[in-house]
């Protein structure tokens, strides 16, 4: 690992009162960190002390072939076959003293993590230059933007120069990894760079803010990560895609409920590595996710079972477990809600998932809830209600699993009437949504069909299937203009939810006995939750939910520029259902005014 960004090195001695020595500038740091295992993009950062001072530090790394021994700067560019990222994690308070002696990193540098991505230095096209990738790196902290440093900027050593250092006297062996160093830039002026909250490009590791405050003010307040503390590192194209995946991992003793095995014994399924479950929710998720979730999510032991076949039930199973995995990263509040159920021993009843669509042009994309309905109707759900949301110019749709009604996830699917709106915000729609892609493909349509058809299909297509599909909940549209954004907030906050956020999963429901007793009590622990409970006209359905998790999304401007902004994400819901005296069995109907003050947790975007 090297020391492309000098700026870091630089600020670390300011802050001490020491310069860096010129030789520095010339020649290369690099230190050899350890090889013998690795982190996944999900896995956990293992912390045994919170004194140790964890860190987080993006960067950018590459994979070589064969290197020879005095390699040039020029011909080591060659040698570079995959870029990708990392998160060098350190343990900062270990530093000092590990250093003092002489030999170097050992114990301050544990594992590192590595993007789910790899990609060639052709596939980035013009972003790649000089050894160099230009773009910005996001760095998130508990869902909040930390850094959105440029990668291309405030270099010294570009990635070929620390490759011809690390050869300088041994050939490198194919499949070595060289680290650029954290990613570091100074601010317009040439100084310590600032905050993203003060307009600045933020920092992409902890270290960095603290030197910057102990410079500034003599001393740092902001604390190294602690445990259940979340991490994300990603890096958008120039649409906003992220080209290499994202690294996400959560501190210490709350990701310890992904290792610990002993717990899964709770549900059998995730105990069987071979059930049909498992596999399909594994290929999107690895094993030890998929074995958490799978443990704390109330499973109907109907949809278990090993074989080469999947139902659409398990399939549709599958894919709500994939999402409701998803949702807690993007959620920290619901992250934690979640660890303390399963920390109880209390599983966790998905009742529904939603999502919200656009009736108005959308591109290649079936307009509205068509967009969805073409899925969802093959893994065995039907339309069960329509829902008026006049107040919002909506209407919410119910589609509920016609093989598993009150065990499978139902999905509630909005769509935003476009030709409502005023003339203005139909224009800024357009925009904002004309150009929409389809993001399905060959293999998830072909799996789509079978399953239409059969019912079922071969778990191995339904696992080819399952990450296309499960793309789909996802924004497909070019980054917004800030401008079009701020007329959609105008005219409707679900729009401009929608701008930002595309057809992502917007809410988890997790159906609990008593929702009025439940909310008083997480209200009682400080929990944020919304001010009412929601009472459904029946008076069966109650609903309540926890506030939006707030985001930094990125807008475009009149000139071109990219500019950040916080805005609201997804959020976690609770239900709870009474029974419908006609039927006997579960009220699974919604109401239209409970939709529509649910919808207002978001709408302070």
């Amino acid at each position: 690992d090297g020391s492309a960004y000098l700026n870091h090195v630089e600020l670390v001695r300011q802050a001490r009162g020491a310069t860096v020595p010129e030789s520095f500038y010339s020649d290369p740091l690099m230190y050899q960190g350890a090889s013998d295992g690795f982190l996944g993009p999900r896995d956990p950062i293992p912390l045994a002390d919170e004194n140790w001072g964890c860190d987080l530090e993006g960067e950018i790394a590459v994979i070589t072939d064969d290197v020879p021994m005095g390699v040039s700067t020029q011909q080591a560019l060659h040698h570079i076959k995959l870029v990708m990222l990392c998160n060098d994690v350190s343990f900062r308070n270990l530093i000092p003293a590990e250093l003092a002696k002489g030999f170097g990193f050992f114990h301050s540098k544990p594992p590192t993590a590595f993007s789910p991505v790899a990609v060639t230095p052709d596939e980035l096209g013009v972003a790649w230059s000089g050894g160099l990738i230009h773009l910005p790196l996001l760095i998130t902290i508990n869902g909040k933007r930390f850094g959105r440093v440029e990668a291309g900027e405030d270099v010294t050593f570009d990635l070929a120069r620390l490759i011809a250092h690390a050869a300088k006297t041994r050939p490198l062996s194919a499949g070595s990894i060289i680290g650029s160093g954290t990613v570091s830039n100074k601010d317009t002026d040439g100084g310590p760079g600032r905050p993203v909250a003060d307009g600045g490009r933020g920092y992409s590791c902890i270290a960095e803010l603290r030197m910057v405050e102990a410079i500034l003010h003599g001393a740092s307040k902001t604390q190294f990560l602690r445990y259940g503390d979340r991490v994300a590192i990603e890096m958008p194209d120039a649409d906003g895609h992220s080209i290499f995946g994202r690294i996400e991992q959560v501190v210490g003793q709350s990701s310890a409920i992904w290792l610990d095995r002993s717990h899964t014994a709770r549900t059998a399924i995730a105990m069987s590595s071979t059930g049909v479950l498992n596999q399909l929710i594994s290929t999107s998720l690895g094993k030890d996710r998929a074995e958490f979730i799978l443990s704390v999510l109330k499973i109907d032991p109907d949809l278990g079972g090993d074989g080469t076949i999947a139902t659409r039930a398990q399939v549709a199973m599958a894919l709500n477990a994939i999402l409701f995995a998803d949702l807690l990263e993007r959620v920290p509040i619901a992250a934690t809600h979640v660890a303390n159920l399963w920390m109880e021993g209390r599983l966790v009843c998905i009742d529904h998932g939603a999502l919200r669509t656009i009736d108005g042009e959308t591109g290649a994309l079936p307009r509205g809830h068509h967009a969805f309905a073409h899925i969802l109707e093959p893994l065995g759900y039907s339309l069960a209600g329509i829902y008026p949301l006049p107040t919002l110019n909506m209407t919410g749709r119910a589609y509920v699993h016609a093989d598993f009604p009150e065990t499978v996830p139902q999905f509630f699917v909005s769509e935003l009437h476009v030709s409502a709106l005023p003339g203005e915000a139909q224009m800024a729609a357009q925009r904002v949504f004309g150009t929409t892609k389809n993001p399905l493909n060959e293999v998830e349509c072909q799996a789509i069909d079978v399953l239409r058809r059969d019912g079922e299909c071969p778990v191995d297509l339904a696992m080819a299937a399952l990450s296309g599909i499960v793309r789909a909940f996802g924004r497909h549209h070019p980054i917004p203009a800030l401008a079009d954004y701020e007329l959609l907030l105008r005219h409707s906050p679900e729009g401009a939810w929608i701008a930002t956020e595309g057809n992502a999963y917007n809410h988890a429901t997790d159906r609990v006995p008593d929702v009025i007793a439940l909310a008083a009590a997480l209200k009682a622990d400080g929990m944020p939750l919304k001010h009412d409970v929601e009472v459904s006209l029946s008076g069966r359905v109650h609903q309540t939910a926890f506030l939006a998790a707030k985001v930094m999304r990125e807008f475009r401007l009149d000139d071109g520029g990219i500019v950040e902004r916080e805005v609201a994400g997804s959020f976690y819901e609770l239900i709870s259902r009474g029974i419908h005296p006609a039927t006997g069995r579960l009220d699974l109907s919604f109401d239209s005014g409970n939709a529509t003050g649910i919808f207002a947790v978001t709408g302070a975007s």
